[in-house]
């Protein structure tokens, strides 16, 4: 079974990964990051802002071999 770290203060969406996921057979755990602040970039492209979270969390993750989620989501609207 495969590790996947979801960094996310939510534990609601942790609860649906871990019933999306583990299924499929994956591990879905909750990463939490005490003292550190990841920033989120402000721009329109959430894709961007997805990779710049995963780029920063990377490095605290228990084994650099496992999977690391984050999610993301914008309302845009045009004017």
């Amino acid at each position: 079974m495969r590790t996947v770290w979801f960094m996310t203060g939510n534990s609601g969406k942790v609860r649906e990964a871990k019933h999306a996921l583990e299924p499929l057979g994956f591990d879905v755990r909750q990463l939490l990051i005490d003292g550190v602040e990841i920033s989120e970039p402000q721009c329109d492209d959430l894709e961007d802002v997805a990779r710049s979270k995963l780029e920063q969390a990377q490095q605290y993750l228990p084994n650099p071999s496992d999977a690391l989620m984050v999610e993301d989501a914008g309302l845009f609207v045009d004017a």
